[in-house]
């Protein structure tokens, strides 16, 4: 049996391939064994992804580099949108700002519940990072900084080091 006999194409998306193993998705796959409408509800598409890469980051165009596929995912799920230079930024490293947008992006976006005073004074209601990160304290993702230069403060333009980035992995899991 051919591996697309059987399956729907679904024209111009960039959709999950729910046989990946690796559970990285492949860009231009198609849903096996029919409508992507039967997968709506399985734990593998949990996102809607809708096609938003229309073109190729300028520091990530080769299909077989190995962070090609992943990327691409985060950008057509709307979990990243590069930056304004047309790149990906591949080899920079994320803020926390920028994790937590992530996170917040990957959950859908949900509306953190209104608040009289931000809880954090580097994170102001008009920053580009507020609800990512006012959802995050509420959450309990992140409590900011408790101690040290930064107490008090969540750190938004600090990079976000490989043990804070699995703490709020940790901590959203179950949301």
């Amino acid at each position: 049996m051919d591996a697309n006999e059987g399956s729907e194409e679904i024209p111009g998306s960039h959709d999950v391939d729910l046989h990946n193993r690796g559970n990285v998705p492949r860009r231009g796959l198609r849903f096996p064994g029919g409508s992507a409408n039967h997968y709506a509800g399985s734990a593998a598409y949990i996102l809607s992804v809708e096609k938003t890469s229309q073109k190729l980051f300028s520091d990530v165009q080769d299909p077989g580099h190995a962070y090609y596929n992943a990327i691409y995912w985060a950008a057509d799920a709307g979990i990243t949108k590069g930056y304004a230079d047309g790149s990906f930024g591949i080899n920079r490293n994320c803020t926390r700002g920028e994790c937590m947008m992530f996170l917040w992006r990957l959950k859908g976006k949900p509306a953190p519940k209104a608040v009289a005073k931000a809880p954090f004074p580097d994170v102001p209601k008009s920053h580009v990072f507020y609800n990512a990160v006012l959802w995050g304290y509420q959450k309990n993702i992140t409590t900011g900084f408790t101690s040290g230069p930064l107490a008090g403060k969540f750190g938004v333009n600090e990079n976000c080091s490989r043990g804070q980035i699995v703490t709020f992995l940790y901590r959203a899991k179950s949301l």
